[in-house]
């Protein structure tokens, strides 16, 4: 194998790693009735920007008080926001959580809620919960939320650096041969 096709091929593999979108449509279930949630995760070049829209159709309680979003590795986040007057979730790097509430808002039966924060953890499924206050019940179910947390750009210059050092030294033996 030339050594411009181990080039091309380590390329391919270092656009691979890094996605740029993924999109998720998903029901809640639970007590509370069903929650219809669409999930986007988007790289902008610097972060991923996380977009949920919630659909209160069928909640036996009526309202929505609080949506939970899991965080299972802690990861960092910021910009949190919504539409509905919700307590929005802030990132406490000496105290992650496991978790990320929007709390004590409403989004009334029929309505829809978007929420959103921006994040450098790659999208991976989460669980989630839409919460009543009113019934003390819930719907739940998974969606895309935080995963592990990417490399920052000079881990990827120094892998890269790495697989091209080798690329070098194979092919260099190749040619002895």
């Amino acid at each position: 194998m030339s050594s411009r096709k181990y080039l091309l091929l380590i390329l391919a593999l270092l656009v691979i790693t890094v996605s740029p979108a993924a999109a998720r449509e998903d029901v809640l279930t639970g007590p509370m009735g069903s929650v219809d949630i669409t999930a986007t995760a988007t790289w902008d070049g610097s972060a991923y920007l996380y977009e949920y829209v919630l659909v209160n159709r069928d909640t036996n309680v009526g309202d929505i008080h609080g949506f939970v979003l899991a965080n299972p590795n802690g990861g960092a986040y910021f910009d949190a926001s919504n539409n509905n007057d919700y307590n929005n979730p802030t990132f406490n790097p000496s105290l992650p959580t496991e978790v990320m509430q929007w709390m004590n808002g409403q989004i009334d039966k029929g309505d829809t809620g978007y929420f959103s924060y921006r994040s450098m953890c790659a999208p991976d499924p989460v669980g989630v919960a839409a919460l009543s206050v009113n019934g003390g019940t819930a719907a739940a179910g998974f969606t895309l939320g935080m995963g592990a947390p990417i490399p920052e750009p000079g881990s990827f210059a120094v892998l890269a650096g790495g697989l091209l050092s080798m690329t070098g030294i194979c092919v260099r033996r190749v040619r002895r041969k």
